[in-house]
């Protein structure tokens, strides 16, 4: 495997070089088309995977529902428009995922012919002037017996055939969709098709393999919350300055007497790369403010300027600056477009650096009022200018666990319209892949009640303590554990393999009344990365223990 890697990073330094964009086919089957989700043109993993590789790649979805390899099957490949253009446009890389269909009993009356025939399709990509690197696809399980199709042709035949068609070509790299995909069976309604929870999971699958890295994740740090805030004043009771740094949109610092400052204590040295200031006063206001440094709270550097009139978003401006260190973070709010004396903001946020690749905001607006509820419209709001691709999760009440209701998507900052059913709240975060990470912002809520919308994390308290889940799952090296509490107390978190043996103890910590999210590597307590397989994770807190399976798939 590692000469393939090899061969795909020179690939990659030599479309560099040339100036000329990488095209990459995919040919499938319905599985590769995206039948299993609602959008394929945004959503089937082969366009995933075109996002998450971003600008100077182009991909080619040479799926068709239904086709076979086999020459001789139904509905033959082979004879598609789909699959002659992934050849004509002289790809430099290519993955096959053929063999689903073949499954079928009166298709599979010609499997003397199928290695045959998988050796004609890798040549013809191979007499390509671009000499393409071709991966080889093993078919995610089949969960079912729908459409005819067969598990047990594909463990017992297919796969085995597909193992020795890449022998027969050199030991061509294989992605190995089966036993990735074992325990995802929930991303298969029909047992058949993945929905956007198995596509996102197919298109990491595909990065990962012509990248040759393994995708990075992590959360991003905002180092303000509810730390020690000191400010010039206040109006009354309602806007005090603590509501400045709590993470929810429903309440305001608002002061009168321009120019008005606040000043942050970090509580220790930081790196810092982003500021994001909520304006969400409901009015046209647009303000002139400065963010000023320092490590000590007596010498000051100032980063920010902000002339009038000037937002990244009517209610949100976004601010990034290279890596700087600092403890102590000050924002002065000099004027209002306005005219008047006053300075409103909702929210303040100061991030740990990341090369200022940070998650996404979400903004959530109300639509349109009805009778069984309220429609949002939810703007996914950049906060970076790279090309970055956006995706967006959610939790209803009814479901254990956030789950994607769309996949990654090339710079799709747009509109997401949810309908939030009266007296329910549901969920949701967002995060963003640019670059071989993912990054992943924090936890808002949307209530059709009259109370609106609150963007703190966790502020829906729950009656009782409840361990949601983790995301991803399937996941490596790393994954969130979900779980919420009703009041303020301890938490203690352990990992068990199937054996019952405790591999992994996360030290306990007093959590706030909310949602909470603690990663786990993927380590035990020695930091040795554990093998693929099923664990139990078990939380406890205030003398109840909740536990949860989990899949880790190296």
């Amino acid at each position: 495997m590692k000469r393939f890697i090899i061969a795909s990073m020179l690939v990659i330094l030599a479309a560099a070089c040339s100036g000329q964009p990488l095209r990459i086919t995919c040919v499938g089957n319905s599985i590769t088309e995206g039948s299993g989700v609602g959008n394929p043109t945004y959503d089937a993993y082969p366009v995933q995977v075109g996002s998450m590789f971003g600008e100077g790649y182009e991909v080619k979805n040479s799926g068709v529902s239904g086709r076979t390899m086999l020459k001789h099957g139904d509905y033959p490949i082979w004879n598609e428009t789909k699959f002659a253009d992934g050849i004509s446009i002289l790809p430099n890389f290519v993955t096959i995922l053929l063999g689903t269909n073949d499954s079928k009993p009166y298709n599979w009356i010609y499997k003397d012919e199928y290695i045959p025939d998988y050796l004609a399709m890798i040549d013809t990509f191979a007499a390509l002037p671009t000499h393409p690197q071709i991966f080889l696809g093993y078919p995610p399980p089949a969960f079912s017996g729908a459409f005819d199709i067969r598990d047990s042709i594909i463990t017992a035949d297919i796969i085995p055939m597909i193992a020795q068609v890449s022998a027969d070509r050199g030991s061509l790299p294989i992605i190995d969709f089966y036993n990735q995909m074992t325990g995802m069976s929930a991303a298969f309604p029909d047992g058949i098709h993945p929905n956007i929870e198995g596509h996102v999971a197919m298109a990491k699958i595909v990065y990962e393999a012509i990248s040759g890295s393994t995708i990075g994740r992590f959360e991003d740090v905002d180092l303000a919350e509810a730390k020690p805030v000191q400010a010039s004043g206040y109006l009354g009771k309602g806007f005090s300055p603590e509501n400045l740094n709590d993470h929810d949109r429903a309440t305001l610092w608002k002061a009168a007497g321009l120019p008005a400052w606040i000043v942050l204590d970090l509580g220790s040295k930081y790196f810092i790369d982003m500021f994001q200031t909520d304006f969400s006063d409901f009015a046209v206001n647009l303000y002139s403010y400065t963010i000023d440094v320092s490590v000590d709270s007596v010498n000051w550097i100032q980063l920010i300027y902000r002339p009038p009139l000037v937002a990244d978003n009517p209610r949100i401006t976004i601010d990034r600056k290279d890596s700087t260190e600092a403890r102590y973070v000050r924002l002065t709010v000099v004027n209002s477009s306005a005219g008047n004396d006053t300075a409103c903001i909702a929210d303040f946020r100061v991030l740990q650096a990341n090369g200022c690749i940070h998650a996404p905001i979400l903004l959530p607006r109300l639509n349109k009022v009805m009778k069984t509820g309220h429609y949002y419209e939810i703007d996914i709001i950049p906060s970076s200018e790279t090309n970055e691709a956006p995706i967006l999760f959610r939790k209803k009440p009814a479901e254990v666990e956030f789950i994607p209701i769309t996949g990654f998507r090339p710079n799709s900052y747009r509109l997401i319209k949810e309908l939030v059913k009266t007296d329910e709240t549901n969920l949701y975060y967002c995060g963003a892949f640019h670059e071989g990470k993912e990054v992943y912002g924090d936890t808002i809520s949307i209530s059709a009640l009259t109370t609106g919308v609150s963007g703190k994390p966790g502020s829906v308290q729950p009656e009782s303590f409840e361990l949601q889940g983790n995301f991803p799952n399937p996941f490596n090296p790393g994954t969130y554990l979900v779980f919420r509490i009703p009041q303020s107390g301890e938490a203690a978190i352990e990992v068990f393999d199937m054996l019952g043996r405790k591999i992994r103890s996360i030290e306990p910590q007093i959590y706030p009344a909310g949602t909470h999210r603690v990663y786990w590597n993927g380590s035990d307590d020695a930091g040795n990365p554990m093998p693929s397989g099923v664990y139990a994770v078990a939380v406890k807190s205030g003398g109840v223990q909740r536990f949860r399976k989990i899949l880790l798939v190296r």
